[in-house]
């Protein structure tokens, strides 16, 4: 189980049921619970919290705020959480650990592009992971800016967990 999250481009006639209708994503993200935040806050919601229509502005505002996480973003090596271990004698979630960045601004960071927690939504620390969901989105979000008529298509944010 996790969050599940697709972009899918649809024709401007769409049937309201259709948007679950496609063959393949034009963008899919897992537990970039940052960007799924972000969807849910400036999309048009049609399901509650599921589906959401994303204009073509909502879509470049999310290019720009992952452009100046990029800009401000400082890291430096260090341990990084990697997943939990649940230590059955203590009955606790013990951090796993691996060699990693750290963003050592997480602050400042949160201010432009905050992640959410939620139930199955992954990691919420400010580190290398939370980096290449930002660098993924800004890739993938310039090339469907580029490719995209959008006199002709829907964009339709689609969440599952």
């Amino acid at each position: 189980m996790g969050l599940d999250m697709f972009l899918v481009k649809k024709k401007k006639d769409l049937i309201i049921s259709d948007y679950w209708d496609f063959k393949k994503e034009d963008v899919y993200w897992r537990k970039a619970n940052m960007v799924h935040k972000f969807f849910c806050d400036n999309g048009e919601e049609i399901e509650e919290q599921v589906v959401y229509k994303i204009s073509k502005e909502v879509l470049e505002e999310l290019l720009n705020k992952c452009n100046k996480v990029l800009e401000i973003v400082k890291t430096k090596q260090g341990k990084v959480v990697n997943g939990q271990t649940w230590i059955k004698e203590t009955g606790v979630w013990q951090n796993n650990y691996e060699d990693g960045l750290e963003i050592t601004n997480p602050d400042e960071v949160a201010k432009i592009l905050p992640t959410q927690s939620g139930c199955f939504f992954g990691n919420t620390l400010y580190n290398e992971y939370y980096l290449d969901d930002i660098k993924f989105t800004k890739k993938e979000l310039e090339k469907l800016l580029e490719e995209i008529n959008f006199d002709e298509y829907d964009i339709y944010y689609l969440a599952s967990w």
